[in-house]
């Protein structure tokens, strides 16, 4: 081991915002057909591939290493006290993302992006990196995953599912960091999760989770050195409401799937202490391209579901095709052939 440097593989699990979920009958019954819909059915894009278009995006433009810095500088302890030109240099080689699992590897090695540990299945992680930290003894590695998430609320506690990933991050140096004669070789990790879309008090927070001695009787001189391998960081963040807090509202700002000019988005960063360059710019413009793929489908998909709520009411009043196309041409100023299309496709669909 070099003496000197601590080396750091970090991969950091962040959280998006998908979909809301499928509207009921009484929202549905909101809205406007003149081609425009309430929130949820703009916000539906649960399986859609501008979804999955949109994620790609923002996770390069997570990797890029400026901003990776800003965050690293704020969540990571060992990081705090550099500067962020100084970070974003420690950062080593290229940033992986992994857009398809790795099915060829047994145990992390490297920066890979798959952690496949013989009886304990895989597990994926979309974004990874080493850092090299100089002044310190130590090699730590800090593993962050970048993954989407459908809902802040999935049905079990996300922090659970941290400690889940920094456990696994910890097995997987076995044969590689460490072996059962050499335990002290095992190095820290991190897991940092973003997370979109949080309500309640979870709404605009950061918190991290470490390990922490108990002394229940006396005062056994544990270094810190050897229990201090796990940091667990849970960034939980809400568009909805300012926290006055740079860090958060920037981040807000930047990956809101919400139509805001180029300009708002390059103040974010420049807010954060981030030098605009055209590389970074051009992975901004592409995530609000696929953002505004979002945007335009959840208002065709609600302007449909719109006149066929239309079709619907004027069927059940025993109107004919000829008096229901006569009204979807005058209300939704439609052509002939389009209002045609959309009956159609209503009597297929509804049988």
């Amino acid at each position: 081991m070099n003496q000197g440097v601590m080396t750091i593989t970090v991969i950091t699990l962040f959280c998006f915002e998908k979909g809301c979920g499928k509207m009921n009958k009484e929202e549905l019954k909101t809205i406007d057909v003149f081609g425009k819909a309430e929130t949820p059915i703009m916000h539906d894009t649960r399986n859609v591939d501008s979804a999955a278009r949109y994620d790609t995006a923002a996770k390069t433009l997570l990797a890029n290493k400026s901003l990776l810095a800003v965050i690293l500088k704020r969540t990571v302890t060992e990081l705090s006290q550099f500067n962020l030109d100084a970070i974003e240099s420690y950062i080593e080689g290229d940033v992986q993302i992994s857009e398809k699992p790795l099915y060829n590897a047994e145990k992390i090695v490297g920066r890979g992006t798959e952690s496949k540990v013989l009886g304990e299945g895989s597990v994926y992680f979309d974004i990874a990196f080493n850092v090299i930290v100089p002044t310190t003894k130590e090699r730590i590695k800090l593993i962050i995953n970048v993954e989407a998430q459908n809902d802040f609320n999935p049905g079990y506690d996300l922090v659970t599912r941290g400690i889940f990933y920094c456990a696994r991050q910890i097995s997987a140096q076995l044969g590689q960091e460490f072996d059962t004669e050499h335990y002290n070789g095992m190095k820290k990790v991190y897991s940092i999760w973003i997370c979109f879309k949080a309500t309640g008090r979870f709404s605009n927070t950061i918190t991290k989770l470490s390990l922490k001695p108990e002394y229940i009787f006396g005062n056994a001189p544990i270094k810190e050195k050897a229990y201090d391998k796990i940091g667990l960081v849970m960034v939980y963040l809400n568009k909805e409401m300012l926290s006055h807090d740079n860090l958060i509202d920037n981040l807000n700002t930047l990956f809101s799937t919400d139509k805001l000019p180029l300009d708002s988005r390059r103040q974010a960063l420049i807010n954060m202490g981030i030098k605009v360059t055209k590389e970074l710019q051009k992975e901004v413009s592409d995530m609000m391209s696929r953002a505004d793929e979002i945007m335009e489908k959840g208002r065709v998909e609600g302007r449909e579901e719109g006149i066929f709520h239309m079709i619907s009411l004027l069927k059940k009043m025993n109107a004919s095709n000829k008096r229901i196309l006569i009204v979807l041409k005058e209300e939704c100023k439609i052509s002939e052939e389009q209002a045609q299309e959309y009956l159609d496709k209503y009597d297929a669909t509804h049988k």
